[in-house]
């Protein structure tokens, strides 16, 4: 399980991923045709958005780019509570699913999820 730290409203650091097989090894793009970020907010709620791939397909790397708009309520990440009352720390759960040919559907990590925690950023209220 991997942990992803961002502060609330920032666009960087790009979210970045090597997918990983069950027995370890990196798991090739080959053939995929669509790669997805989902990430379960606090609320239940489903924040999805599309990744991209890069370098070559063995290399089993995605990015994500959050952008300003991934924090628009009601549908941004960070449902409640809002500013002012943010908290010093909010976690979200979060997973990378693939899509082959075919609709093939591939989720990672598989065993678990990675986390993302969004913190407080003192100068923006």
């Amino acid at each position: 399980m991997a942990v992803f730290y961002l502060k609330f409203r920032d666009t960087l650091p790009v979210l970045d991923v090597i997918l990983k097989n069950p027995n370890g090894t990196v798991h090739n793009l080959t053939g995929a045709t669509g790669f997805k970020l989902h990430v379960r907010l606090n609320n239940g709620t489903i924040f999805t958005r599309t990744m991209t791939k890069i370098g070559t397909d063995a290399e089993g790397h995605l990015q994500y780019a959050w952008a300003a708009a991934d924090w628009d309520t009601p549908t941004g990440l960070i449902v409640s509570p809002i500013v002012p009352l943010l908290p010093t720390e909010v976690e979200h759960t979060m997973e990378y699913e693939v899509t082959g040919s075919g609709g093939a559907r591939l989720t990672f990590p598989n065993d678990s999820y990675d986390t993302l925690r969004i913190l407080a950023d003192i100068g923006q209220g």
